[in-house]
């Protein structure tokens, strides 16, 4: 359990499926949670409330679009659009990416390093939805 003043704060953990379940979650989760919900967003989904702008870039519609991932280069790049992406929160000191592509998914690595230390993040990229796959698990998993 984090501490009152947590430099990595609180936030609402939401797990799908039925019936919804709503809950506070501190610290590494939080953080990561809030990772998933920018990668899971359109690149200035928030400006038609007014908020950033420059906030998030959707990897589900990478999946969705004309993007060929055995082109060279191709997960390259998107693994570096996706680290900028996750040091856009200014809880984020530095992160690196891995990107692994299969016939219908992406699997991502995101280790990182943050006001409470290092994070490490899997998540299993489908055309619908965005899995973490190391729920809880902390440290450098490449």
């Amino acid at each position: 359990m984090a501490k009152i003043g947590d430099p990595l704060g609180c936030g609402t953990a939401c797990t799908t499926g039925l019936p919804l379940r709503f809950s506070l979650c501190w610290g590494v989760e939080n953080l990561e949670n809030s990772i998933v919900r920018r990668l899971s967003t359109d690149e200035g989904g928030l400006a038609s409330i007014g908020d950033d702008s420059d906030y998030g870039f959707n990897l589900i519609g990478q999946l969705n679009g004309a993007v060929d991932f055995r082109r060279p280069g191709t997960l390259s790049s998107l693994a570096s659009r996706i680290r900028s992406e996750v040091e856009k929160d200014p809880r984020v000191q530095r992160a690196t990416v891995r990107v692994i592509a299969g016939m219908d998914s992406l699997t991502v690595y995101i280790d990182g390093t943050s006001a409470s230390g290092p994070f490490s993040l899997v998540l299993a990229v489908g055309d619908m939805t965005i899995t973490r796959l190391n729920q809880g698990i902390q440290g450098n998993l490449t």
